[in-house]
């Protein structure tokens, strides 16, 4: 039985530069859109006390396997 693509392309990680993650432990979601992603950063850089988890975001397409964007949540 063929097994359905996955729609979610585009693959965030978040975190902070004190403190990476190992390996995949950076990984915040998969998102179908850049638009619905954009919402989810933009929800993380306003939630109050998020500078203490995520100062960075990453995102990677999954299809070219490269690095989409990257940034600052905050400057902490």
């Amino acid at each position: 039985m063929a097994q359905t693509p996955d729609p979610r392309r585009f693959l965030l990680f978040a975190g902070y530069t004190y403190y990476p993650e190992p390996a995949w432990g950076d990984f915040r979601g998969a998102y179908e859109t850049m638009q619905e992603m954009k919402e989810v950063l933009h929800q993380l850089a306003l939630y109050e006390g998020v500078s203490a988890e995520y100062n960075w975001y990453q995102i990677v397409d999954r299809q070219t396997l490269t690095l989409v964007e990257e940034g600052k949540l905050s400057e902490q």
